[in-house]
Order: C-alpha cells, then structure tokens, then sequence
C-alpha cells in the first residue's frame, strides 16, 4: 500500500479535513465572495516557510519504522496538507483576478516558485503529484483540469507512488540477486509479442534521420583516413555479413523483430486505457527516453531508467532531481543513470530531448537512430559495439591482417601485427570517429565514420531482403561470440512485460493497475535479478575515455 493508500486507510478524519481544508480555500479564492474572502483564502498559501517546515516534520514522523497505523497515517494525511499548501498557489495564479494594488496570483506563483523546489522531492509532494495526475489536475503547475468538491483522493489513493517503487527498489537491491522478485513465469502478457502488426498510421515518418556524412565522399575520413578501406570493399563486406547472418538462423526469429515493439508497446497502452493520440504520444516519448539512456546499458537498466525519466518528466520533476533512496551518486538506487554535469551522457540526451524535441543526428547518430527504430522508423542503422565489432572482425576474418593500424588500440598494435589471428573484441578501438565539416553552412563536429557501418549492414540487409534495423538487430545477436556482447534472445516487448509483471507484485496490485500507472507516466517499473539483457556495449567495463555513444 502506498503512502495515499495508508492515508486513506488508516486516518478518513485526515482525509475529510483535507477535503474540507482544499474545498474552503478554492471556495475563497475562486467563488463569489469579496475581496476580504479572498485575501484570506490567499493568506492560507502564502506562508510556505511554515508549510515546507511543518511538512518535512511530518515526514519524517511518517517515515519513521517505530511509527505505525492511524499515526502514521494522520502524520502522511497532514504532510499532505502543508505540502498542498504550496500546490493550491499554481492553481491560484492561473484564476485568482487582479485585485487594487496587488496581484495574489504573482504573489502566489512567485512564492512556490522560489520555495516548492525544497520540498517537491518529499513524499507527500510526489503522493499529491500523482494523485493529481490521475484526477487530471496538475497540482505543480496549476493547469488543466478542475478539482472535484468533494471526495478528493477517490479511488486513486490507494495506488503506489512513484516514492513506493524507489523505495521496493532500493529495498530489492539490499537481497542477492536469486532472491529478488521474478516475472511470473505463468503470467498473461500485458505487452502482446504479434510483432507483425504496426500502430494504425506514421507514429515516427520513415527516413526522419540522416547519416552525418562528409559533404566530400573523397575528403580523408577520421583518424587518418583510417574507415577508408571499409568504403572501398563495402559490397563484399555486406555479403560476407548477410551470409554469416544467415548462419545464425535467425531469419524469421523474433531477434529480427527486434525494433518491431512499437505495435506491442502502442496496445499496451491503448488498453491501459489511453487513447490513439495519447498512446502515439507515449510511443513517441518512449522511443525518445529509450534512446536518450541507453549509451553504454543494458536492455533492462535501460527500460527502467527510460521509465523513471518519463515518471518525472511528466511529474515536472527535473531529470537529475532524486526523488528516491539514493545510490551515493547521481541517481536512485536501481536506476544507474549517466546524469552528472558536464560529462553524463544519459543526461545530455535527456536535455537534448526536452529542450529541442529530440537527439542531435550529427553528434549523436546512434542513440538518434535507435529511438527512430524503436518507433517504427527501420530505415536506419544503430550502429552500436557489435556492429563496429562484427564489420571489423568480419574484415580480418576475409583479409587476416588488414584491419587499420587505426582501429587496434595502442598495447595491442604489435601483437596484431605480428599474428593477425590473435584479433578478439576488446583489441579494438570500437567508437567511429569524429571530424570538423561543414553542413547546411555551419562548421560542426559530426560523427562522420558512421555512415561507414551503417552502409555496409545496409547492403546486407537489401541481400537479405529485410529492412536496414533488423538485419543489425539479427548481427546484434547472432554474433555475440565474436563481439564477447551475448544478449538473452528477448525483444523489448519481452523485457517491458517482465518489468511490468515484477512492478506489480512488488507494489501488490494487479498488472493491468501497474500497466496503467506506467503508460499514464505515473510510476517508474523495477527490475528483476542481476545480469540482463547486453546493449551497446555494456558487456564489459572500459575506460570513460574510451567510451563512445555505443
């Protein structure tokens, strides 16, 4: 039971008042009553110091394991009265009329503005945050909606908070592994696996991104010109590649469906009851958060870290805010984000997303094309670890010894040299490159050798008669020997049902209820036991500097 649900449960007195506290102060500020009634009912926000003090007192009380039953409750149940104290204001501002000489709605807004930033993180802030979601208001910013007169917290009270899935969470990663909630194994799926069929109409528009190419196709490449024989020998490349993807005997697998989890993810959330356009919506945005976190993740880790973004993105909560039990770093404990200023990756995508509607194509070509697969969008190539991987092994396997000086990192130069057989994964230098070009008539830093690999698992796919995403999707996993990156044979459809199904028995709800909070952005989802599903090199540790956006 969540934080509203022992507030409903253990203390109706607390509820009523608040009902009876949230009715009174809307009647005054928004009814037809003078100016003296509405001074008043403003004053009752206007005193947040009082409120953020009272509050986390509160908190901590209702926090405390020695506290149990109806003083718990009644410690959450007023918690959320002072913290409302600061939500009503944004309602305020947006209808309380100018009055002589004074506008309450500025005052109220400037006064949460400089103040509810201390306590949006607690509990009860997050409790009423989500609460107001379900009931179509958005507390922290004072739009949409109305607030009902009476019967206030509803049904809704009773489901977990984005705070309780923090807080399981944490308390899972306290157990081994082993000892961690599981998927039940005899679950009905949530996220169906007909990877056939695609959402009705264009989610995202096929061909949406580019390849930073060159302008100049005979211009040096990176590095010293060193991607210079995969161009060269591109047709060959692509052939051997599609033979040995063959091999693996994966055509007609669900590993080449692999980008075919828009049509699963868009029904799921259509019958967790969102509609057509919310349901696109939430494709799209997931696709986007998906891609923006997944730089050197896991599967898994990165579901759940798209997850816990969106919650707050959603919430108007920032992204590097922790809302829950911390980690000792830069992110709640179970949810490892790359989000520290300056160098996080995860964090500059994220901005990149919020701030501009999507991923910059020519720094970052491969978080911007996974999202576009993700989403429907199969045109293009995520050219991650393997694929570089594969394409250079690939290259040695038909030419021993012709792999560039340029892609074997420094300590292993001379041993290559001298045995070419000796070549494995971690010998190489596996991020393409950058240069300075100039595109649509601005000098910029693009990422100009990826078109390289992407070329090439282009012709393999048209050999394969599949489409460019599926054919890398297929090298993803058929070749997981030679990369030293094996992944579990699982779609994303597969690994969002699972994360669902463990949500829900660790929350002690339903899926179909953990399956709503998700897609409504309500909650993050959990994980299950170590290891998971490799993606974009996160098989083994590296260096940050020899970190790229794989």
């Amino acid at each position: 039971m969540g934080l509203l649900g022992d507030f409903m449960e253990g203390r109706q007195e607390a509820s009523n008042n608040l009902n009876n506290w949230m009715n009174e102060a809307l009647d005054g500020l928004l009814g037809p009553t003078g100016i003296p009634d509405r001074l008043r009912a403003a004053n009752l926000f206007l005193n947040p110091a009082v409120n953020v003090d009272q509050a986390q007192r509160h908190t901590r009380t209702a926090l405390d394991p020695s506290v149990r039953g109806a003083d718990r409750a009644l410690a959450i149940g007023q918690g959320l009265l002072e913290v409302g104290g600061l939500a009503i204001p944004a309602i305020a501002s947006r209808l309380t009329p100018r009055l002589p000489g004074q506008n309450l709605g500025d005052e109220a807004a400037r006064a949460m503005t400089e103040t509810f930033a201390n306590v949006s993180s607690r509990p009860e802030a997050t409790a009423l945050r989500d609460f107001g979601a379900d009931q179509g208001v958005d507390f922290m910013r004072g739009t949409s909606g109305s607030v009902p007169p009476s019967g206030l917290l509803g049904d809704a009270a009773a489901s977990p908070t984005m705070v309780d899935v923090y807080d399981a969470r944490a308390a899972q990663m306290e157990l081994p592994p082993a000892n961690r909630i599981q998927p039940d194994p005899n679950r009905t799926r949530i996220v169906d696996a007909d990877y056939q069929t695609p959402p009705p109409g264009e989610v995202f528009p096929e061909g949406i991104n580019r390849y930073p190419r060159n302008p100049d196709p005979s211009a040096p490449l990176p590095k010293g010109d060193r991607g210079r024989i995969l161009v060269e020998k591109r047709e060959e490349l692509a052939k051997a590649m599609a033979e040995k993807i063959r091999k693996t005997g994966q055509l007609g697998s669900d590993t080449q469906f692999f980008y075919h989890s828009d049509g699963p993810i868009y029904r799921a959330a259509k019958n967790a009851g969102l509609t057509d356009p919310e349901a696109k919506d939430f494709l799209r945005d997931f696709s986007q958060s998906f891609a923006a976190t997944s730089p050197r993740t896991k599967v898994e880790e990165n579901l759940r870290n798209a997850s816990s973004a969106m919650s707050k993105q959603a919430a108007g909560i920032p992204h590097r805010q922790i809302v829950g039990p911390g980690s000792g770093g830069i992110s709640e404990r179970g949810y490892p984000m790359m989000t520290g200023e300056p160098g996080g990756i995860h964090g500059q995508l994220l901005d990149q997303v919020y701030d501009t509607g999507g991923i910059d194509i020519n720094k970052n070509p491969k978080p911007a094309n996974f999202g576009a697969n993700m989403a429907g969008d199969r045109s293009g190539v995520t050219v991650d670890t393997h694929a570089v991987r594969g394409t250079l092994q690939t290259l040695n396997e038909m030419y021993p010894g012709s792999v560039p000086d340029g892609y074997i990192l420094p300590k292993y130069k001379e041993a290559y040299k001298a045995d070419p057989s000796i070549l494995t994964p971690n010998m190489l230098d596996d991020r393409p490159a950058s240069q300075m070009v100039t595109l649509n008539g601005e000098r910029v830093k693009a990422q100009t050798e990826y078109p390289v690999f992407a070329d090439i698992f282009h012709g393999a796919a048209d050999d394969l008669g599949v489409s460019p995403a599926e054919a890398q999707s297929m090298a993803w996993f058929g070749f997981g020997d030679q990369t030293n990156l094996g992944s579990a044979h699982k779609t994303v459809a597969d690994v969002l049902d699972e994360r669902i199904s463990v949500t829900a028995q660790a929350m002690g709800i339903t899926p179909d209820e953990a399956a709503r909070l998700y897609f409504r952005r309500a909650i993050p989802l959990m994980g299950v036991a170590g290891g998971g599903l490799g993606l974009l090199g996160a098989g083994e540790a590296r260096k940050p500097e020899q970190e790229g956006l794989l």
